[in-house]
């Protein structure tokens, strides 16, 4: 008995620690639009016959998971395209993920296939005590925001009220090196309002430049891909059982970070030939206006 559940342990901790390579990324055209039903192949360059082959979805994306370790080959095709082929990709405990962002393949003119040596870019970085997280070499990116990539990035924690810190203290926080004024809500608000596919990497500045030197929390620059932030709005509205309610707008461009928008209102039935009045409370303002 005592043989079995040994056995057992030992089982279930070889499982555990089983090595597993993770590789996701999307594929667009020269004009940024996805590419639909590209065939993505993965294949171990040791092992001749261990090959993964996937068909990229509606946005381009594709992804691989729980494949052995080692150097590893993608090769990608699509009708009307020249293929394209990445190798020397190297999966190992130290670096089991990678992130291939806008792969973009180019109108076919010859047979020949275009053939792209990787040079890896190390996930974190540290020089001279800053830290630079490349979000653009992480999966993690795909399908998260600013605010959960943050989580990810060493040094940096928030507090139980979800503040940002970095070692204990609050720091300065800029999006391509402009500083971002907005209060803890409207800074959550933005944060979870940026794609995590749009950061090509944060840098977190102990030892920041002269200008934010009276920071003690030092700095922390979110430094976006050209052309990668769209327009998006988040809208949180809420209401009660006494005809009260909120509404909460936030956008997001290319142009602008941090217009947001707070109203209160309350409605009241009133008698007369309109249905009801309404009265809105802005920032500055109290205007009743009427409902038709």
């Amino acid at each position: 008995m005592i043989v079995t559940v040994t056995l057992v342990i030992l089982s279930l901790k070889t499982i555990a620690q089983a090595p597993a390579g993770l590789l996701a990324g999307n594929l667009t055209d020269e004009r940024s639009k996805a590419i639909l039903g590209a065939s993505v192949e993965l294949a171990s360059i040791k092992d001749s016959g261990y090959k993964k082959i996937l068909a990229t979805n509606a946005a381009g994306e594709f992804s691989f998971n729980g494949f052995p370790f080692g150097w590893y080959r993608l090769r990608i095709t699509s009708v009307g395209y020249t293929s394209q082929v990445i190798d020397s990709i190297h999966f190992r405990p130290e670096r089991f993920d990678f992130n291939f962002n806008d792969l973009v393949l180019k109108p076919a003119t010859s047979q020949l296939e275009e053939v792209i040596v990787y040079a890896e870019k190390p996930l974190i970085q540290s020089k001279d005590g800053n830290i630079t997280f490349n979000a653009a070499e992480s999966p993690l990116a795909a399908g998260s925001n600013a605010s959960e990539l943050l989580k990810n990035v060493p040094l940096v924690t928030t507090d139980p009220d979800g503040k940002i810190l970095v070692k204990g203290k609050e720091p300065k926080i800029l999006i391509d090196d402009k500083p971002v004024q907005l209060n803890q809500q409207q800074l959550q608000d933005l944060l979870e309002s940026l794609s995590g596919s749009s950061i090509e990497k944060i840098e977190v500045l102990t030892n920041p430049p002269p200008q934010y030197a009276m920071e003690q929390g030092g700095v922390i620059n979110i430094v976006t891909r050209k052309g990668r932030i769209g327009i998006a709005a988040r809208i949180t509205i809420s209401a009660g059982t006494r005809g009260e309610g909120s509404v909460k707008k936030f956008f997001l461009s290319k142009k602008r970070i941090g217009a947001s928008i707070q109203c209160r209102f309350r409605l009241q039935q009133i008698r007369g030939q309109q249905p009801f009045a309404s009265t809105k409370y802005l920032p500055g303002f109290n205007q009743l206006f009427s409902n038709e």
